[in-house]
This record gives C-alpha cells, structure tokens and sequence, in this order.
C-alpha cells in the first residue's frame, strides 16, 4: 500500500499480488507468466485479454516488450468545419478556416461548407502561414499509417517562383512546440531550438522536387528518429493536382522504420497562388512493438534512446525490467526491487546495508552486484553472479554461462560451490561440488528446461532446486544408519526429478533397480498407496526417530503407471509419504507433496 500525501485529500493505491496476478485498488491489471504478461483489453475486465512477451537480453534484462494486440487509431479528419473547431484543434495545429471562392467544387464532401487557405509570401507586405494543418504522432518501429486530404486551386495567373519562403520557420515552430514533444526526452522549447531539428527539415525541403507549372504546394510526411534526426525512408510528399480539379491525395499503409515521430502537414510557397486543402486525415495502425529499452551498466534507463509506445500497451511494464527486477516509481521513488533490497540505478548503489555484509567484508554494505556490471547480475540483492558469453568464430553467440563460482553455505547441505550454464538452446546445465568436509554427494544434471531453475520468475532460484538434495543427504543417512557402507549408499542413491511444474517431485532415488534388491531384503513388502498403482512397496523399520521410516517402491509395472524405482521417506504417524518434508523444521509441519500426485508426472530422469 502507497499513500500520496501531496495531491489533495491523499491518494492511497493498494496493490495486491497473487501468484502472478497484480490487483491494483482491486482491479486485475495483468497476470504475469515466464514470457512476459497477460493484460486485460478493460482494467478489472477479462472478456478480451491481451498478451505481451518480454524480449530479454544475456543479463535477463527486459530490452523489448512486443504484443499480439491489434489497434487503429482514426484521428478525427480537419474537416475545417467551425461546429468541429474544438475536437479538431486538439489534434490539428495551424488551424485555419475559410470560406472557399465560388469557383471551388460545391457541397464536395456533402455538407462542406469551410476549407483551409496556405498561400506563399512575397517577401513584403503582410506574412502568411505557408504551413496549413498538420498533426504530430508518436509511432514506433513497424507501425504503419494512411494519409487522406483534398487540395484545389485556379490558375489565375502562372505560378512564380517562391520569393522567400517563411515554411521553414513556421515547420520548426509547429514541430518543436508541439505537447508531444516537449512531454518526451526533451524539456519545453529545446525541439525547437535544437540543431537536430533544423538539420532534419532542412535535408527534408531541400529535396522537395516539384512541376513548376503548378504551385510549390504539398501533402507531407517527415519522420524523425528519437533525437529528432530525419527519416528519409519514412518520410514523403505528394504535390498538388492541375488547376479547379479537387485532387484526393491517399497514401495507404505507408510504413514507419524507427521509433520517433511523425508530422502530417500540408503547405504551398508559391506567392500568388492560393491553395485550398480540406479534410486532411491520419489512421495510425499500431505495431506489435510496446516499448524498447536500454539501461546503463547499473540500470539507470538510457532515456535518450529508450521508446514507448503513446497511449497504448498500457498499464506500463513495471515488473520485469532491469535484470528482469520491477522498477519502483510510486512516489517517485525511481528504485528497482531485488528481494532483499531495493537498489537505485542513479546513484548505482543498494538503498539498504547487504544482509551479508559480516560474511563479505571485503564488499561495501551498499555495492551493487560487488561492481561487477559487465560481466555479472545481481543475485536477489545479495551477490553478483558471473556471465560468461561464448561466441563461434563467425560472432554468433553459443552459449551464455551464469556462474555462482564462490564457496557457500546452503543450508542442509552444507557448504559447497553451486554453478549453472544457460546454453543457446535455452537449456540449463547445473552442478554442486561439496566444500571440505562436507560429505553430501556432488552432482551434475544438464538438459534442464527453463522453468526448472528459474522459479518465481526470478534467476538464482536454487534454494528449492537444491531441497531435493536434501532428501537424497537424509536419505543416504538412513540407509547408513541402518548398517549400509556410507561410500556405496552415495553411488546408489540419486535423485529423481520432473519438468512437470504441477508436481513438486524432487524425492531420493535408487541409482538402478540392479540395487534394489541388496538394500530391500528382508524388509516387509506392503500395499502401495494409491498414486503408486501396481508398485509394490518394501518398508524398513524407524530410522529417524519415533516415527520416520524408508519406504522403497520398486518401480513401474503397467504403461499407465510411470514412477521409477524410488525411495520414499514415510512417517508412520500419521503414516503420509512426505519425500519433500524430510524434517519438519525445515519444510514445515504438515506439508505433505511428492508421490501423491505421482500420476501427473510426464518424465522423470535419474540424476547418476
């Protein structure tokens, strides 16, 4: 909960977070997922709901957001109609309306009665506006856009050469003092006055050609990037028709090849001829592309260059930005969250002292990923994590290595040192090698899909990873408690895992089912629990305590039934299989996943 005590009568915003739904004072705002989100077209609503997906870079940093949503927007024509003034000057600057000379086609569209004039200047006398109409937008790369407008004129006299032309002012000034402008990177009037800017109309008039038997008079289109440099392959005119023809001017899907801006205008610089322009209109056909970012090494937003889409996509992707973290700006904070501690890219430093800080005293209490930021990401606010890139001899990248290559202590099982390689085909290699003196077995697993080390949406999410091998650790020692070698119990005894994320199933395993029978022997042979199907079920006698028992399942034995051989932790009170809850102190009392749900489980693989 937020509350704003600086608008008037305070503004309390309650946010409210389940799995990866995000209720904002109630209202469903998005459901996370691994690839991006789901949005509601409606807050609150879900008859239509959108998808967006998080485009990532080798630092799990969001870069791009793309959508499937499909939108148009029709901007209101400049019909020049005095009852439309108001709606039309909200879009439109420059607007002029006039009545047109008698000579101009009647009632064309049906219901004209007002047109607008752009006539040129002679250098003396009263100025004009040699720049009619015109409307700015914000686009984005692979947006597209169509263009309609009428232009009329009577050749009363040869047109002339334009004198001195006022356009290239009046362009600057409808351009650089425009609110979508100045609401941007930039601040009020630095547009305008800015080289950029007049370089980019400059290279555009300049290479304006026309037929001089008719006015020096155009519908236009120029485009600029983010810095307002020109966008020649965007940008276009068209020139008038012959003289008392109304000419349709229409250009269709007309393509938008960077992000930036866009100006719609119509214009003449021929001094004594007037032209006569009319229901100018833009439709703008929205992209897949939301937004495009770039941060600086500790993830201050490059806003120069960075680019949101206007008024679409909303609400603004704020869980899933630098490092894949949820970028703060409520009260204008401007803090990226980590679990343990919030960091502020301005100053490059954590707001809070590290956790950790007595364990690492070679690192400041407030360092950000321990100053490493080219080859390293935060882990969770706590230490950096090494990447690695490996490229072929053609550049192409083949591998991406995240590495937590420092000694640790990880609970149960001990200390060690705990690495993961991402590859390019986005599976997952991880291993644990046990420190001195600790005797959990090493292990190594690769081919892991995603979903399997990255848990809650999050990089570095070993800690449940690893509480499978806190089974095999207990297990191990139950086998030895019972007179098995210590030595052999660490060769037979793996762990059996699955991709499926419904089923929790991390759970002590049997190497092969070879070795069954050597540690079964004589055990008593029970009914199996029901996920079990037709396994038989040998069960050993207490060996943690008054009511903690190993019981071994020996496999398979129909197609339908596809659990290997397994060990499983019981306890006889109240008798539940609990393989994950092997000490109540850890996981908790109660808790009760693993085999129960051993029906939904698609694959298993034995980690040797």
């Amino acid at each position: 909960m937020s509350v704003d005590s600086t608008a008037a009568g305070f503004i309390t915003t309650t946010t409210l977070y389940l799995g990866g739904f995000e209720y904002r004072n109630d209202t469903l705002e998005f459901i996370s997922h691994e690839e991006g989100r789901i949005r509601p077209k409606t807050a609150g609503n879900s008859d239509t709901m959108y998808y967006d997906y998080f485009e990532k870079d080798h630092l799990g940093n969001v870069r791009v957001v793309l959508t499937d949503e499909l939108k148009t927007d029709a901007y209101p024509a400049a019909t020049m109609e005095t009852a439309n003034e108001a709606i039309e000057t909200l879009y439109y600057n420059n607007w002029i309306s006039v009545d047109p000379p008698k000579e101009y086609p009647a009632d064309t569209p049906p219901g004209n009665r007002k047109v607008t004039v752009v006539k040129g200047n002679t250098g003396f006398g009263p100025s004009h506006l040699e720049i009619g109409p015109g409307i700015l937008l914000k686009v984005m790369s692979g947006d597209k856009f169509n263009l309609n407008a009428t232009s009329w004129w009577s050749d009363q006299a040869a047109p002339v050469t334009p004198y001195s032309s006022y356009g290239f002012g009046q362009l600057l000034s409808a351009i650089g003092g425009s609110t979508i402008v100045n609401t941007g990177h930039f601040g009020s009037g630095e547009v305008q006055s800015s080289t950029e800017l007049y370089n980019s109309v400059t290279d555009f008039l300049n290479n304006q050609s026309y037929n001089s038997s008719k006015p020096k008079a155009f519908v236009n289109w120029i485009a600029f990037d983010e810095q307002f440099k020109y966008v020649s392959s965007t940008s276009g005119y068209e020139q008038v028709g012959g003289t008392d023809t109304l000419t349709p001017h229409t250009r269709t899907d007309l393509p938008v090849d960077k992000n930036g801006y866009l100006y719609v205008y119509v214009s003449n610089e021929t001094p004594n001829i007037d032209v006569y322009f009319d229901n100018l209109q833009v439709t703008h056909i929205r992209g897949p592309l939301l937004s495009e970012d770039h941060y600086y090494p500790f993830g201050l937003t490059m806003a120069g260059i960075s680019s949101k889409a206007l008024s679409f996509g909303d609400p603004k992707n704020k869980e899933k930005t630098f490092q894949g973290q949820r970028f703060d700006d409520e009260l204008g904070l401007n803090w990226i969250q980590f679990k343990w501690r919030n960091h502020d890219p301005q100053i490059g430093r954590f707001i809070e002292i590290d956790p950790l800080s007595e364990k690492y005293e070679y690192n400041s209490t407030y360092a950000f990923s321990e100053n490493r930021v080219i080859n390293a990401i935060e882990l969770e606010g706590l230490e950096a994590v090494l990447i690695t890139n490996t490229y072929d001899k053609d550049g192409k990248l083949t591998n991406t290595s995240i590495i937590n290559n420092k000694p640790e202590n990880y609970g149960p099982l001990g200390n060690g040192t705990y690495t993961v390689n991402k590859s390019a085909d986005g599976t997952f290699t991880e291993s644990f090698q046990p420190g001195e003196g600790n005797s959990v077995n090493p292990f190594y697993a690769d081919g892991l899909s995603q979903s399997r080390w990255i848990e809650g949406d999050r990089q570095g999410g070993y800690e449940t990873r690893l509480q499978g091998r806190v089974i095999e650790k207990m297990t191990e020692d139950g086998l030895v408690a019972m007179g098995f070698d210590e030595k052999q119990v660490q060769k037979d005894v793996v762990v059996l895992e699955t991709d499926d994320k419904s089923f929790k199933g991390k759970f002590a395993a049997f190497a092969s089912a070879d070795v069954v029978g050597k540690y079964t022997s004589g055990w008593e042979s029970s009914t199996p629990s029901s996920p079990h199907k037709s396994n038989s079920a040998y069960e050993s006698g207490e060996v943690f305590g008054s009511d903690v028992g190993i019981k071994v399942y020996d496999g398979a034995k129909s197609n339908t039934d596809i659990v290997g051989t397994h060990i499983g932790l019981v306890r006889s009170s109240p008798g539940a299989h609990f393989s994950e809850a092997v000490d109540a102190k850890l996981f908790g009392n109660g808790v009760n996943i693993g085999v129960r749900n051993a029906w939904r489980v698609k694959r298993y693989q034995e980690k040797k």
